[in-house]
């Protein structure tokens, strides 16, 4: 089967051990209300597991904001792209760099959904358009946390005509690194009224080091399990229709390296596609995509229940002064974790979801309205490897 449409899958997969692993919570800023002179903590959970593999999240829009993993030397590095405060993660959101998407991710044409008959208005944060839960999305919430043994937990309410959604919507997340190296992300979702939830995580990886630019993302060479990609039109805006891959550039089924396949192909100036992943109908977690970066010998594998994935190669982050043609002074600059500059192609984003768009496009995907009384169930597992 190439496009499996299953919304909700048959259950969860068996637990994880985590026995060598620990977890601590700390304070990563006082954030003060200018209005009212209250502050209020975002707190940072860090993992720690035997095998050198260290996490951290922090509750601010459900943020991963490090990972630390060893190479092929024993050398380590951060391999994630983020910020070492607060202000930083608010004042370029826009980038959504490790964060939690939601209520809905990627673009929704129009900025408006219809459901039942009904049509709905949403914000418009990219004119006509909406955009991964529009202009206070869940990427900038400050959601309730806590930890269960080695897990965190964090929730958030997002009420009722919330960006212009319908339902009061509670979702619990939980986040837990376990002894063989894979962070795991489960979201849940209920409602109040029909609506339509599509979550995800945006962190930006690169598996060379978080500072290491787009001469390293260059050499990843880049797997992904699939067969078609979701058409878009010229506003990025996805038909509805799935297009076969076959002998494209787009075509990850075997291992490629994504300098190579820039090179070769003048039209390819990066990627930012849908692809829908190959499952088998009675699967639960299916592989999504495998990353090598043969330098450091560093690998992620990446695994979810959902039917797609967004393969994104930071595009729009900005441009290095080398390659920046216009006015110096309008040179955008992205400064990062230990003062490094984050530049176009700098990392990537391998984000599972549920069809894009797919409000507009009923008919072709049935059955994925979040009703009351059902559960949204998401998981995804990012797994880090080294390959001597």
């Amino acid at each position: 089967m190439a496009c499996n449409r299953e919304n909700y899958p048959l259950g969860p997969p068996k637990p994880k051990k985590s026995a060598g692993v620990t977890l601590k919570d700390t304070i990563f800023e006082m954030i003060k209300d200018e209005d009212t002179g209250k502050s209020t903590p975002i707190t940072k959970y860090t993992w720690h597991n035997e095998n050198q593999v260290k996490v951290e999240m922090i509750d601010y829009g459900a943020t991963i904001v490090s990972v630390e993993a060893p190479d092929k030397k024993g050398n380590i590095d951060d391999i994630v792209l983020g910020f070492s405060n607060f202000d930083d993660y608010s004042a370029k959101s826009a980038y959504y760099i490790g964060s939690t998407i939601g209520r809905v991710a990627n673009r929704i044409a129009n900025a408006a959904i219809t459901i039942r008959q009904k049509t709905f208005r949403l914000t418009s944060n990219i004119p006509p358009h909406h955009m991964n839960g529009g202009f206070n999305g869940f990427d900038k919430a400050i959601w309730s946390s806590h930890v269960d043994k080695k897990r965190v937990v964090m929730s958030h309410h997002s009420p009722d005509n919330d960006e212009g959604y319908p339902g009061d919507v509670i979702v619990n997340a939980f986040f837990e690194l376990t002894d063989d190296n894979e962070f795991l992300i489960e979201y849940r979702a209920s409602s109040t009224k029909p609506t339509w939830v599509n979550l995800t995580n945006h962190s930006y990886f690169n598996l060379a080091g978080h500072d290491q630019g787009a001469e390293e993302l260059y050499n990843h060479e880049f797997t992904i399990n699939s067969e078609f990609i979701s058409e878009v039109n010229r506003l990025m805006i996805p038909t509805g229709h799935q297009i076969s891959i076959d002998q494209t550039p787009f075509d990850l089924r075997i291992p490629k390296r994504l300098g190579q396949i820039m090179e070769e192909n003048q039209e390819v100036i990066g990627f930012g596609h849908n692809y829908c992943i190959t499952k088998g109908e009675y699967q639960h977690d299916a592989f999504v995509a495998r990353i090598l970066h043969p330098q450091s010998g560093r690998a992620l594998e990446v695994y979810s229940n959902q039917p797609t994935v967004q393969f994104y190669t930071g595009n729009k982050l900005p441009i290095a002064p080398e390659y920046h043609r216009g006015d110096p002074k309008k040179l955008d600059t992205l400064i990062g974790k230990n003062d490094r500059n984050y530049y176009k192609h700098g990392g990537f984003c391998m984000s599972p979801q549920f069809y894009p768009d797919a409000i507009n496009h009923q008919e072709k995907f049935p059955n994925f309205v979040l009703n009351p009384g059902d559960i949204y169930f998401n998981t995804i597992r990012y797994k880090f490897l080294v390959q001597k």
